[in-house]
């Protein structure tokens, strides 16, 4: 049994037990007390008595849960900070600019603040430099190997040409090399085209890809606005280059950035080009761009206080929880010349020496400690860590508070410019901000402790590598160290090699019961070097740490039902898809008793679903049922009787369609 279910109620009584105590010895110490009722002035101080007991007694039964932090603490335990959101940001200029622009790193960008809702503030994490872009190549192909130079031609001697093959067919492609990195850029291309014939100008198989290196290569380039449909007209096309573009020679041109348009094999139902575009003119503009920001607030030079010289002494900085320091962020002491000097943050003073800077940072609760002075076995007293002289200012050059699920926001939420920017018109985040988690409880600290004594904070096995992953941060929900055979190569990650441990993590989220977004189980860029720095410190000295977010099968279910409660059926089909929602969950889901989430790699069968329907009260499952898996652009494929889940993945709910009809008894 676990010892902390053993843990003593020192004293159970309430406050109802303490006054019927006190009533039963009235008799015995005052008999001519005959009024018990609660009118009565001696029954009305029992009870002022009562509660002032109680609230003692409450006190005294704090003790156990008292002792057992100062165990945690004792063993290096301490409360996870919080997890600050991350959120692209999307910044727009006020109007194409003919020379560099910059979005300096620690730009603040808010919510709106209304009377109900304190505003929400992001910070970006670095520099974007936005700069025009300049258009030195265009190329066509029609197999990926020859290629026609056709840039020199259309601005030289004003000749048009066709985009692709005469006929097109699918593979044809026209690409657009750049001399400078338009990485992370939001670029207008004006078009003037005509000729193009075919397809449906809402649905053409035309997709705008971007070249992100030898490991990556062409990406989709998500397409913001296209008015020429598919180049079948004049018109302009925006395009948010990829994060990562990098430089490339096709044929024998080079180009920083290289963007294209290809011709798609046409789905079922859509029609392919008969008739390549020409294009007549073109030129590009930087119109905005986008970069990282976290859920944070900058604090600068903070005074913390003064030094009363004596060791262990402790600060509390004002803006608690802290963020995990970046650089320049650090305790400075002052060196009583107008100077400052840094000092070194430590986890503990096991190994500080008498006259080492040190000092501790509770990022919790905010609490700056200085070295104790310990007494040896031989009566000498040992200091671990320098203490500052008597009266010596103390500040922190700055740091950052935040965090927390307040910051997982919807799209377009932040929008408000805290910072001002020149050439800036407009900033707005297109996607949700993600990755947010609180302070981690006292609870789960508990239950941490026990993994942490297993582990003993080295990671040997694959269940170590799990339970420190999950300690790394309280944004992670779960994790799967994965064996060399249960690996699926992604995004031009294939097997690793000998000596790689691949650990998948999966973030936590908020309000799990519903349709999955993919993106919701993609860990951020930052939680993924949290989790993989944490894991580097604790790795066998012959091993690497691959640290990845886990794949994910997000599945739909269209399943008719029946009633046996007449007339309600609309509550019968919210019973029904949140049965569905919450077993095709990777959080809080999973088969008949494990409601940890869908387990890795275990595969999904349609009795699964049977199954979950049919414990649901009142309802009787009748009809048919589906599985098709959705992608990531929503498309459906039916998926027949059973889905197979690799080991490195997990089942998650897209939208689910249930038709609810009654049955008579």
């Amino acid at each position: 049994m676990a010892l902390l279910s053993l843990a003593p109620n020192l004293d159970d009584r309430t406050f109802q037990d303490l006054v019927d105590e006190a009533k039963r010895l009235i008799p015995r110490f005052c008999p001519e007390w005959t009024d018990h009722n609660v009118s009565d002035p001696g029954v009305a101080l029992i009870e002022l008595f009562a509660w002032m007991t109680e609230s003692m007694i409450y006190r005294l039964n704090r003790v156990p849960e008292k002792t057992h932090i100062t165990f945690l603490d004792m063993i290096g335990t301490r409360l996870l900070p919080p997890q600050a959101a991350v959120a692209e940001l999307t910044f727009m200029l006020s109007a194409p600019q003919p020379s560099p622009i910059r979005i300096p790193q620690g730009t603040e960008v808010a919510t709106v603040r209304t009377p109900d809702w304190e505003s929400v503030a992001f910070t970006t994490t670095e520099t974007l430099d936005l700069e025009p872009p300049n258009l030195t190549t265009m190329l066509t192909t029609a197999d990926g190997q020859r290629f026609t130079e056709r840039r020199d031609r259309l601005i030289g001697e004003a000749l048009a040409f066709d985009a692709f093959e005469h006929a097109p067919i699918p593979g044809n492609t026209w690409l657009l090399g750049f001399a400078g990195n338009l990485s992370r850029h939001f670029i207008r291309l004006r078009l003037q085209a005509d000729q193009g014939t075919g397809p449906n100008p809402e649905d053409t198989p035309l997709i705008w890809e971007a070249w992100l290196g030898e490991d990556l290569g062409w990406q989709t380039a998500e397409v913001e606005t296209d008015t020429t449909k598919g180049l079948l007209r004049s018109g302009v096309v925006e395009l948010h280059i990829p994060r990562t573009a990098a430089g490339a020679t096709w044929g024998d041109r080079r180009a920083r950035t290289w963007i294209r348009a290809r011709i798609a094999p046409s789905r079922p139902g859509q029609s392919p080009y008969d008739r390549s575009p020409r294009i007549l003119a073109i030129s590009a503009e930087t119109i905005g761009g986008t970069t990282t920001s976290r859920h944070a607030h900058r604090v600068r030079g903070e005074a913390v206080g003064f030094s009363d010289g004596k060791p262990a002494q402790e600060f509390r900085l004002n803006r608690a929880p802290i963020l995990p320091r970046r650089e320049g962020e650090f305790l400075e002491v002052s060196d009583g010349s107008g100077g400052w000097t840094p000092w070194n943050e430590k986890l503990n003073f096991a190994g500080s020496g008498p006259d080492d800077f040190h000092y501790t940072l509770d990022d919790a609760t905010g609490l700056i400690s200085f070295g104790p002075a310990v007494r040896a076995p031989d009566g000498t007293i040992r200091q671990h860590g320098f203490i500052p002289l008597e009266g010596t200012p103390i500040r922190f050059s700055a740091y950052h508070t935040g965090g927390g699920t307040e910051g997982n926001l919807g799209s377009q939420r932040l929008i408000v410019m805290k910072s001002s920017l020149s050439y800036v018109a407009s900033v707005t985040n297109r996607l949700p901000a993600s990755g947010g988690a609180d302070v981690e409880s006292l609870e789960h600290a508990k239950m941490r402790a026990g993994a942490r004594l297993r582990t003993r904070d080295r990671a040997v096995t694959a269940s170590d590598y799990e339970i420190l992953a999950g300690q790394a941060s309280t944004a992670v929900a779960r994790a799967r160290c994965l064996g060399p055979g249960e690996i699926t190569g992604t995004s031009g990650r294939g097997t690793p090699k000998p000596g790689t441990v691949v650990v998948a993590i999966l973030p936590t989220t908020s309000n799990p019961e519903r349709a999955i977004e993919p993106d919701e189980v993609k860990p951020p860029a930052e939680l993924i070097e949290t989790v993989r720095d944490y894991l580097d410190e604790r790795r066998l000295i012959t091993t690497t740490v691959d640290v990845r977010s886990v794949r994910c099968i997000r599945v739909s279910v269209k399943a008719e039902v029946d009633s046996l409660v007449p007339g309600r059926t609309e509550h019968a089909r919210f019973l029904v898809e949140q049965a569905l929602y919450r077993l095709l969950n990777p959080w809080v889901g999973g088969p008949v008793g494990d409601n940890e989430g869908w387990p890795f790699g275990r595969d999904l069968s349609i009795y699964d679903v049977h199954a979950a329907i049919q414990r649901i009260p009142g309802i009787e499952l009748v009809g048919d049922v589906r599985l098709s898996v959705i992608d990531d652009r929503d498309r459906a494929r039916d998926a027949g009787t059973r889905i197979s889940v690799p080991a490195d993945t997990v089942i998650a709910s897209a939208r689910h369609e249930v038709t609810v009809g009654v049955r008579r008894r």
